[in-house]
């Protein structure tokens, strides 16, 4: 493993303490009572570093999709399977979410309905995201920058996982919804019937 992966890893987990310190005291306080400092010291981190990872507190507290994981990224480009195989196996592992991430988006769901600023941010960060697999489709296939077709594939592949999480987050069985991972192999299990790429 790379000193430039670990380090990413590392950011990755200290950018998902700050937010479950985060989700945790404005569970308990409300989000008015809730200050950056406050999420700082939960943390454990000084206020500086909270602004390293997130510009605001409704970012700290409703971030959207994280980052892809850098180990999963260098498998899926040195891959051999078809594209779309190796793409449900790269937006899978992403999306090994439990249900206590589940739990948090419900109980979060009427402070999220109060603050409407929060979804262009949600926005963006999938916006992000799919920029993200673009590159990755890109240097899989042996390119410095997405071309047009690359991002197309990443723009479905987002779509895909965007409707997955629509999915999970609405499922009426709130003790045992299925895994965010497994609807995301459903759903792309049916893109391949469509291509024949399989």
């Amino acid at each position: 493993m790379s000193e430039n992966t670990l380090r990413s890893r590392r950011r990755q987990q200290t950018r998902a303490e700050i937010h479950q310190r985060a989700v945790d005291l404005v569970l308990e306080r409300g989000f008015a009572a809730v200050t950056v400092e406050d999420i700082a010291q939960a943390a454990g981190v000084a206020p500086r570093t909270f602004f390293n990872y997130f510009p605001t507190k409704q970012e700290a507290i409703f971030p959207g999709p994280p980052s892809l994981d850098p180990l999963d990224v260098e498998e899926f480009i040195n891959g051999t399977n078809p594209l779309v195989t190796d793409l449900r196996t790269l937006v899978s592992n992403y999306a090994k979410l439990g249900p206590q991430v589940r739990k948090q988006m419900l109980q979060l769901r009427p402070i999220l309905a109060d603050q409407p600023d929060i979804w262009v941010q949600m926005h963006k960060r999938f916006g992000q995201a799919e920029n993200e697999f673009a590159h990755a489709i890109a240097r899989r296939r042996g390119r410095d920058e997405p071309s047009s077709e690359d991002r197309a594939i990443a723009a479905i592949t987002t779509g895909i996982l965007r409707a997955s999480m629509r999915c999970w987050s609405l499922a009426e069985e709130p003790q045992a919804p299925e895994p965010l991972n497994q609807i995301v192999e459903r759903n792309f299990a049916a893109l391949e019937l469509l291509t024949g790429d399989r």
